[in-house]
């Protein structure tokens, strides 16, 4: 019996590390390609689908900027992930960046960065 759970734990285990660790996928199922982060001067630029990675890169770019701030973001989306948009939106406040869209921010980008 104990074998029996202890094998029924270790699967759903496995089950919840693998759906973490998938890729993002669309609602399609399309593999959604993380948004482009750049840093120019005191300037972020991200294009492209705000996804989980696209928001970490954001907050590596943030964190490394050190004695030279980022102080604006150029972003140019059409949106991603309700979450991670909630939490590049909550960074943005913190950081307080100045906000700039470029041509779209649609969807998640809409909702919750700008």
């Amino acid at each position: 019996m104990i074998e029996r759970l202890a094998e029924a734990t270790a699967a759903f285990v496995a089950a919840i590390v693998l759906t973490l660790a998938a890729p993002a996928r669309a609602d399609n199922g399309q593999l959604q390609t993380p948004a482009k982060v750049s840093v120019d001067g005191s300037t972020l630029h991200v294009d492209g689908t705000i996804i989980d990675e696209a928001v970490n890169e954001v907050e590596r770019q943030l964190q490394a900027a050190g004695n030279n701030p980022i102080r604006s973001l150029v972003i140019k989306s059409g949106g991603g992930e309700a979450n991670a948009g909630i939490r590049f939106g909550e960074i943005v406040r913190d950081w307080k960046l100045a906000v700039t869209v470029d041509h779209r921010c649609m969807s998640s980008c809409a909702n919750y960065v700008r």
